[in-house]
């Protein structure tokens, strides 16, 4: 959208890149926050410094482009926010910067076929996952904190389920291409990974990283783990998922007790699983064991 470039002060709004003109020449109208909207000059004070904190932290201007669709959600749901108008006009102009303009929503396949843009901005681009999201979390707090697997394999296999197995690979993915496939320290960390000096939570996902496309990303072939401490236990009689992590060092942990909560160096054995990217139903991460969720595989020995 082109418009005529606006020179009054009036038109004109202070932002991390200086003064910047409400009114971009060839790119698109800055959607200023109503007179009205709460505290509005000091929040957007206070926006100009949250936007250098991000970009001194490394956050790339297309990044807080993407993160301006999560903004102007804001706006529309809370007209009165001034910080959340105040953040959306600093969106605007970042957009601007780089010659971006907002469509109606953020494109859902351009969000997942980019490990770059947050995947929590799902909801901007699809408002069922956000739904969704809802549901996993009180499917997955059940296992977590009661063992029900068959709630998790049941919502698995539904339609809502399946989509939730698209947002949680395309979680993974980002994971993978932000880390790098790099050993990380295990200081100060939570759960699993706070018992191992290092690790690398990505050990044998390398390809990942030069994927270029979801598409691409689902049928690249990576390696996962599986810790067993005895071959009667096993996920469920018979198994409809198994637990597998994709980092070796926790499957150790489990080898040797650790689900248990003792340590036995030696024990039990760790099995490796070649499989396509696609045939994770489930990455689940709360506990630092960078768990993925898989159907068994045939004649496997436990």
């Amino acid at each position: 959208m082109s418009c005529k470039q606006c020179t009054s002060e009036a038109n004109q709004i202070t932002s991390s890149m200086g003064a910047v003109s409400i009114c971009q020449p060839d790119v698109f109208v800055i959607e200023k926050a109503p007179d009205s909207a709460n505290r509005i000059e000091q929040y957007r004070k206070e926006a100009i410094d949250r936007i250098n904190e991000w970009t001194s932290k490394g956050m790339t201007a297309e990044q807080i482009y993407y993160d301006g669709f999560k903004w102007r959600d804001w706006v529309r749901s809370s007209p009165a926010s001034g910080w959340n108008w105040a953040m959306w006009e600093q969106c605007q102009m970042i957009a601007a910067s780089i010659g971006k303009s907002y469509p109606e929503k953020l494109d859902e396949q351009e969000l997942f076929d980019n490990p770059n843009i947050d995947i929590n901005l799902y909801g901007c681009a699809n408002p069922d996952y956000n739904r969704i999201g809802l549901l996993a979390d009180d499917v997955m707090t059940d296992r977590r904190n009661r063992n029900i697997e068959t709630k998790l394999a049941r919502f698995l296999s539904s339609k809502d389920g399946k989509l939730f197995t698209k947002v949680s690979l395309r979680k993974l993915w980002a994971a993978v291409v932000h880390n790098g496939c790099t050993e990380c320290s295990g200081k100060g960390t939570w759960g699993a990974t706070g018992n191992l000096a290092s690790y690398n939570p990505f050990a044998e996902m390398k390809e990942l990283l030069s994927a270029k496309s979801f598409a691409e990303a689902l049928e690249t072939e990576i390696t996962v783990y599986r810790g067993v401490h005895s071959p009667e236990r096993v996920f469920g009689s018979p198994r409809k998922l198994e637990s597998w992590s994709t980092c070796p060092e926790v499957a150790k942990l489990f080898a040797e007790g650790y689900f248990y909560s003792y340590n036995k160096p030696g024990a039990g054995k760790v099995f490796e699983r070649k499989i396509k990217f696609k045939e994770i139903k489930a990455f689940i991460n709360p506990d630092g064991e960078y768990e993925v969720i898989l159907k068994p595989e045939e004649n496997i020995p436990f």
